[in-house]
């Protein structure tokens, strides 16, 4: 079994950001299980209509051309799509922006092997996906710098 990285605060602020997203998409996010291998159920009167994936990040948005994600996640979010014709999205809170991209496959994404060095765990260094920033849609964070 794999270790489990995320911390207290990494929790508080991925739950800062789903309130975010809830206000912003104008539903509730509700905490999926690990199972699903994404984070939220978007739902609004009563019903799921898609899926998120939340991520935190501390450099700015445009610091680099892309956002690297698992590919694992994509796998994970085609699965849910495929079950239930829900779309999956990927938000991502930058330290000076929010963005979203659906989670579907398209010829600008690279796939390559990739991944984090910094923990040591060789199961980090895995398949990865960039995609190209131009693709999210960003909305810029007031007062950020």
């Amino acid at each position: 079994m794999r270790p489990i990285y995320e911390t207290q605060n990494d929790r508080r602020a991925e739950a800062e950001f789903s309130t975010l997203l809830s206000e912003a998409f104008n539903c509730s996010l509700h905490k999926l299980p690990i199972r699903y291998g994404l984070d939220f159920s978007a739902v609004k009167n009563g019903r799921v209509f898609g899926f998120v994936e939340t991520k935190i990040r501390t450099n700015p948005v445009h610091q680099y051309p892309t956002y690297m994600i698992s590919l694992g996640k994509f796998i994970s979010a085609d699965a849910l799509t495929q079950a239930t014709g829900k779309n999956c999205r990927l938000a991502v809170r930058w330290s000076d922006a929010w963005g979203y991209v659906y989670l579907k496959m398209t010829p600008d994404i690279i796939i390559s092997m990739g991944g984090r060095r910094d923990r040591g765990d060789e199961q980090d260094i895995e398949p990865v996906c960039f995609i190209p920033i131009s693709s999210f849609q960003i909305t810029f964070l007031k007062g950020a710098s």
